[in-house]
């Protein structure tokens, strides 16, 4: 099977971008059953797969080394060493094992400062939490950081030591500082948002972060634009999950870290009108062409009207939709041999089913369309609504009807991935005919289909002369409010 069908089958739902921007911060890295946290490996799957910022905790130990280790707990149920972090020496270090107590075939060390920072790309941050603070904490990291090239644009610390955090930016002003905190123990005074700024601004703290779960039911969307009124950024720790997500939406949160780093695209996607920063879906292919992410500027800069003007679909909770009266659109660039992903919904609230319910459709080159339809309904199980095969969804419009219909019900999202190579002439001789495989939801409905020649309604065109070498993908406007969104391509090699 080619390669670029692989991708296909592989790749799940990327991320909808949309309204409140949000810093997607992996916390200890990326890490899961297979490897712990706060490792060099761990660090580095984290940048390596697209994180711009990355959170690690360090202590400085009596022995003058900085290490990377969250606290007791961890380090005693990862290795079963009992000794206290701070007493911890580079004999331990080369010897204790963060797998052991998992019995994991692979040897994983507690790193250090300097090999965390050896990991921080250019364009990276560093999110350093203070632990174990000491008075010569902050001249050794600030070396540290000196001598691995980065300034103060790659790293920011942060603490819930609220007085190591304020001797530390006393010492270096030019890291920014994040403040961490519950809000409130039980038996303390009522939560006061105006209490926690007086404290931010005596410690010159830049960010206000308290935990996402200590804001449910104490902190208001209120106190967070109180913070921001102040000067002050408002970010939120531990969102692991949608529910969590949802909070720090309601509360505009400018940023949160994240267990599940890959896992906050998919609530995103699911909870929409978020826009996480890196802006780019970890989960996309390296050589993938992003033609709409879901933002209003993302349409404007990738498709046009048919004539080259502004395309008038409406941007709409992270999709664009085809509305009457605005006609098809096309992306401004031309591709040739292509992998494309895009997604599409049928509207839930539908009228009753009429030739227009949900029709729409895919143009490769402008010519060549996949058909887009509301089909779950001509399923033959159901067949309440009997439609010609080949212009049911998945088929190749008016050419050749899908292997099998795998479509969804009105109101949930599709996703198709479709191969396309071009037709290839000699002169004027088709000597390979274009080739088109596809899959509707994960499933495969085409598989490698020769063209016969440009689609088109109740007729069967040939491919007489050859197409440009290149040519827009277009979306069909036909009558129905049929939504897209995340759309890419990967243009392919030439086929030899």
């Amino acid at each position: 099977m080619n390669r670029a069908v692989v991708a296909c089958c592989a790749f799940a739902a990327c991320t909808v971008f949309a309204d409140v921007e949000m810093i997607n911060i992996a916390h200890r890295g990326m890490w899961d059953k297979a490897g712990p946290q706060n490792t060099v490996e761990a660090i580095r799957r984290a940048y390596d797969s697209g994180a711009t910022w990355v959170e690690t905790d360090f202590h400085y130990t009596k022995s003058g080394l900085m290490v990377c280790m969250h606290g007791q707990k961890e380090l005693e149920e990862q290795t079963g060493c009992t000794k206290k972090i701070a007493d911890l020496t580079a004999e331990d270090l080369a010897t204790l094992n963060l797998g052991a107590k998992r019995n994991l075939a692979r040897v994983y060390r507690i790193p250090l400062l300097d090999q965390v920072l050896a990991l921080v790309p250019k364009h990276g941050v560093l999110q350093a939490e203070i632990k174990g603070y000491s008075p010569q904490y902050a001249d050794v990291f600030d070396r540290a950081v000196k001598a691995h090239g980065l300034t103060e644009k790659n790293i920011v610390v942060s603490s819930f030591q609220y007085k190591a955090l304020k001797d530390f930016k006393a010492r270096y002003p030019k890291y920014r500082a994040v403040w961490l905190t519950g809000l409130g123990k039980k038996g303390e005074a009522p939560f006061s948002v105006q209490d926690y700024i007086a404290k931010c601004k005596a410690a010159n703290i830049e960010v206000f972060c308290p935990g996402c779960d200590s804001t449910k039911g104490v902190m208001t969307p209120a106190d967070a634009d109180a913070v921001r009124a102040a000067g002050l950024e408002f970010r939120v720790f531990g969102v692991n999950s949608l529910a969590d997500l949802k909070q720090a939406k309601a509360l505009g949160a400018a940023g949160f870290t994240c267990n599940h780093w890959f896992k906050a695209y998919e609530w995103a996607n699911e909870l929409g009108g978020v826009a996480l920063l890196p802006a780019r879906d970890p989960r996309l292919p390296r050589d993938a062409i992003v033609l709409f992410d879901g933002t209003q500027k993302s349409l404007d800069a990738n498709w046009t009207d048919m004539k080259g003007g502004k395309a008038k679909w409406k941007c709409v909770d992270g999709a664009f939709e085809a509305t009457r009266s605005t006609g098809d659109i096309r992306t401004r660039r031309e591709f040739g041999d292509v992998q494309l992903h895009i997604e599409w919904q049928v509207p839930a609230n539908l009228p009753p089913y009429d030739m227009n319910s949900g029709n729409s459709g895919v143009f490769m080159m402008g010519l060549y369309e996949v058909q887009v339809f509301e089909s779950f309904e001509t399923d033959p199980a159901n067949m309440k609504h009997p439609f010609y095969a080949d212009g049911q969804a998945a088929s190749i419009y008016g050419q050749n009807p899908p292997l099998v219909n795998p479509t969804r019900r009105r109101g949930e999202w599709q996703t198709y991935d479709i191969v396309f190579y071009r037709p290839v002439f000699e002169g004027d001789k088709c000597v390979r005919p274009g080739v088109v495989t596809a899959f509707l939801n994960g499933v495969l409905v085409q598989d490698g289909w020769q063209l016969e020649g440009p689609t088109g309604h109740i007729r069967r065109t040939r491919q007489t002369k050859p197409p440009s070498a290149k040519g827009p993908v277009k979306l069909q406007q036909h009558l129905c409010p049929v939504r897209f969104r995340n759309v890419w391509v990967r243009e392919l090699p030439e086929r030899r």
